[in-house]
């Protein structure tokens, strides 16, 4: 028997009595089979079960009245536990007589789901499901969330952080990869990354457990991330150092990485900077939101207020401040 499921909602008597009449609740408790509880006139809730049989289609039966306002007997009444257990042989009744399709959901099919998902609510869709093609599904992808572990998912982890970093190839190309993280600055890189994919394997499986396609997040709630990875190390550039910069650049890679250097930046940020977001009269230049979802006001000293107003000589407001030489925009990776 599937491990007995957690429901907030519908564990104690006093949240299920808070809940809507009329409308069902739902918990999947296995593959092919999920708990309802449903109050109805008089604030009396009821239990049935949800199955998924062998033509696609959904049964609901009715297992027997909620311990509401009367104490569970485990046979017209059913405590959350009970109902569960009932539910659950229910499905061993139905699979023997060939009646019941068990279909375990994969990572894989977890994955698609949520980056559906998560190219309507979230940014950055490229780099998260670059993580997911590149890290999670060649591990993962065929296994069953059902028959996760905690102690796989912790190995998986910890391996990853010892993994070297892969090169950047051209597309169709053979997989490279760095040298193994040798000093402690290494390491900590590479546990840093582990972290991230690690945010984002939890997501995706989470996303999941909220839909009420899994029963239990048992398995990987219990991975941690390694601490104290994430601290930034800060260092200014000297002068000297940031003429060589520019010195290094060429003409047009030269005015954005200048632009940066008066501004802090991130690169993406400047590239799609319009002369709009520009302000002479305040020095200052408006960071659109992006990662954070947040806008920003920077101001500008002397030399960097020069340097974006010469750069928007001549354009208009929706023009963008930074240009190829050839006045296409500057696209991911362009600068590398």
């Amino acid at each position: 028997m599937a491990q007995k499921a957690r429901d907030s909602r519908l564990e104690k008597r006093s949240n299920r009595l808070k809940l809507k009449q009329g409308e069902r609740h739902y918990k999947v408790l296995d593959s092919g089979v999920a708990l309802c509880y449903r109050r109805t006139v008089g604030s009396y809730g009821t239990w049935s079960v949800r199955l998924v049989l062998v033509d696609g289609r959904y049964r609901l039966e009715a297992l027997g009245t909620a311990d509401d306002h009367a104490e569970a007997n485990g046979s017209t009444v059913l405590s959350f536990g009970e109902a569960q257990e009932r539910a659950l042989n229910r499905q061993k009744e139905l699979q023997r007589a060939g009646g019941v399709v068990k279909s375990p959901l994969t990572l894989a099919q977890a994955a698609e789901n949520y980056l559906v998902w998560f190219r309507v609510h979230r940014k950055s869709v490229a780099t998260t499901e670059t993580a997911i093609k590149a890290h999670i599904l060649p591990k993962w992808g065929e296994s069953n969330i059902a028959d996760l572990r905690t102690e796989q998912i912790r190995a998986w982890h910890t391996a990853l952080a010892s993994k070297p970093a892969r090169k950047r190839t051209k597309l169709g190309a053979r997989i490279a990869y760095r040298e193994p993280p040798a000093d402690d600055g290494a390491k900590r890189s590479r546990k840093s990354t582990a972290n991230r994919i690690l945010t984002i394997f939890k997501a995706l499986l989470n996303k999941s457990y909220e839909d009420d396609l899994v029963a239990s997040n048992e398995a990987w709630k219990k991975v941690k991330p390694f601490e104290d990875v994430d601290e930034p190390v800060v260092r200014f550039l000297k002068p000297e150092e940031a003429k060589r910069l520019l010195n290094a650049c060429v003409a047009d890679l030269r005015a954005l990485v200048n632009g940066a250097l008066a501004t802090g930046a991130r690169y993406s940020e400047l590239a799609g900077a319009t002369v709009g977001d520009y302000s002479p009269d305040s020095r200052s230049l408006f960071i659109r939101p992006s990662k954070s979802g947040k806008g920003r006001h920077v101001p500008l000293a002397n030399e960097g207020n020069s340097h974006f107003t010469s750069q928007c000589i001549g354009k208009k407001g929706n023009d963008l401040i930074f240009t190829r030489a050839d006045g296409s925009a500057w696209g991911k990776n362009y600068h590398v």
